[in-house]
């Protein structure tokens, strides 16, 4: 009888432990069919990871930067590159100091009324303008018109610009005639003809 209840024994264990492997087997099975249902990724500076809806398992890593995009200097601003992680974390670094501006000078010369300066302008767009000189004030050329028998004299005063004055106005002079007399014949009388330089007579 004993011996026949340790039989009973032995069978019912054995039953037991292949009843439990088996589950563990399915369990096991069960675990390795799994589809995981990740959330969206988040991140620090150092690492990103991500969440499983469903058995709430996380997937985490160091963040793998690739560059992106290089971005030069410009005259007032730096330069840097751009890098971005698979999980969409990205970080400047590389920065490159601005160049600052290079100004090309173009110079407007002063003109007889106006003053003269320096236009400085800079690729970029920034210009400002700055050595000025004083204007020339005018610079004329001097023409006299002499007075004549019955117009005034004058003096024309021109500058370059095309300013132009008259001054220094003079009366006309009157005529000046020269005598020439014709003495008179045995049949015509004698006149004295009185010409002026101008051609008046």
């Amino acid at each position: 009888m004993q011996k026949r209840n340790g039989k009973r024994l032995l069978l019912l264990s054995l039953v037991t432990l292949f009843s439990l492997f088996a589950v563990l087997g399915c369990l096991t099975a069960c675990e390795n069919q799994h589809t995981h249902e990740w959330k969206e990724w988040a991140s620090d500076e150092a690492k990103h990871w991500r969440e499983c809806a469903t058995c709430a398992e996380v997937e985490e890593s160091a963040h793998g930067y690739e560059l992106q995009q290089t971005l030069a200097p410009s005259c007032t601003e730096q330069g840097y590159s751009v890098y971005i992680c698979s999980c969409g974390s990205t970080k400047q670094d590389d920065y490159v100091d601005a160049t600052g501006h290079s100004h090309t000078a173009e110079v407007t010369e002063p003109t007889c009324l106006d003053d003269g300066y320096t236009t400085y302008t800079c690729k970029c767009g920034d210009t400002y303008v700055s050595d000025y000189v004083d204007a020339t004030g005018h610079s004329h050329t001097v023409e006299v018109t002499e007075p004549t028998c019955l117009v005034g004299g004058y003096t024309t005063y021109t500058c370059k610009c095309g300013d132009t004055y008259k001054d220094n106005f003079v009366d006309a002079t009157g005529h000046s005639h020269t005598a020439e007399v014709t003495k008179p014949t045995c049949l015509d009388d004698g006149y004295t003809t009185y010409t002026c330089k101008c051609g008046d007579t």
